[in-house]
């Protein structure tokens, strides 16, 4: 496992998530999928923290929500409305 940026005193779920926020935006579609479910079943800043995550990579990668649209209609239908894609 790669190096974190952060000293080595950090919680578990901070590094968990560091790792998830790098793999995202490197496309994996896991890591994705992760933070759209994220997003489908949280509220207030849980599910801010996974729009936060997921709005550079729909933009980068729209491909990648093509292929996840099937699983979950609503979210990437709710993503694509708060963010749509530029031209």
């Amino acid at each position: 496992m790669g190096k974190s940026s952060t000293s080595g005193d950090e919680e578990p779920f901070a590094l968990y998530f560091e790792r998830a926020w790098r793999l995202a935006h490197a496309g994996n579609e896991r890591a994705v999928e992760g933070f759209v479910v994220m997003f489908e079943n949280s509220t207030g800043v849980f599910a801010e923290a996974a729009e936060g995550s997921l709005c550079p990579v729909l933009h980068a990668q729209p491909a990648l929500f093509a292929r996840l649209r099937p699983r979950h209609p609503g979210a990437v239908k709710e993503l694509l409305a708060h963010r749509p894609l530029r031209k």
